[in-house]
């Protein structure tokens, strides 16, 4: 029997795979506050969330770069 295995945010993080990471936060409309590694991530995480940005699934990114602290909301569209 195979397990998938998810990986969670926070390995994500570790991985710096920006996209992977915005994808794995659930979209629950609450925030969930990450830590990173360098301010610079904290921008990178920013615009990558502006390019994934879709009518389906929409981030809020609120940054504390003294903390290097990153608190996201994602919201996903109800379907009609």
């Amino acid at each position: 029997m195979v397990k998938l295995i998810k990986t969670t945010p926070k390995e994500w993080i570790a991985k710096r795979k920006w996209r992977e990471f915005l994808g794995s936060i659930p979209a629950d409309g609450k925030p969930h506050h990450y830590i990173v590694q360098t301010p610079n991530d904290l921008m990178t995480i920013r615009v990558t969330a502006a390019q994934m940005k879709s009518e389906d699934r929409w981030y809020r990114v609120e940054l504390d770069l003294a903390k290097r602290k990153a608190i996201i909301t994602v919201n996903q569209s109800e379907q009609p």
